[in-house]
């Protein structure tokens, strides 16, 4: 649903895959970038920018790139060129990049993994991550954090 404040009306969206558990950010234009979710969801990568008083515009789902595995519970971070880093997710210990970069594949990220010290223990379910003014990102997940140097990936 889009709700206008001003006159306080609503209009119904459509969206075809599944979002629950999504996430996503805000680019520089207002366009929120929304990835992952549940069954068929899982690898979409949706868009939804904004549009002009009284417009139809509408949710697009990227029919022609998808995510590299099905991101769940995962965090977005819009970084400085106007990408979108997508990290972690229910079991899985990695980030990617909206649009890819020049590689399609994901970057595994150990430390996703070694936060996980109980027994059974299998997830670190959306992870903060803030960029900060030199570029890198601080990443906290449960009780631990590092600084990622994005474009080199250490840390």
């Amino acid at each position: 649903m889009e709700f206008t404040p001003g006159p306080n009306t609503v209009r119904p969206l459509t969206i075809q895959t599944d979002t629950w558990c999504s996430s996503g950010a805000f680019r520089a234009d207002g366009t929120l970038v929304q990835t992952g979710g549940d069954a068929d969801g899982a690898q979409m990568i949706r868009y939804f920018a904004p549009c002009a008083p009284g417009g139809t515009c509408d949710w697009v789902e990227d029919a022609q790139t998808h995510l590299q595995v099905r991101r769940w519970y995962a965090s977005n971070q819009l970084l400085a060129d106007g990408t979108v880093l997508i990290v972690g997710g229910q079991g899985v210990f990695s980030y990617e990049f909206v649009p890819p970069q020049q590689s399609d594949a994901q970057v595994s990220l150990p430390f996703l993994q070694a936060t996980l010290k109980a027994p059974g223990d299998e997830d670190n379910l959306y992870p903060f991550v803030h960029m900060l003014p030199n570029g890198n990102l601080f990443i906290f997940a449960r009780r631990d954090s590092i600084l990622l140097d994005i474009s080199s990936g250490t840390h």
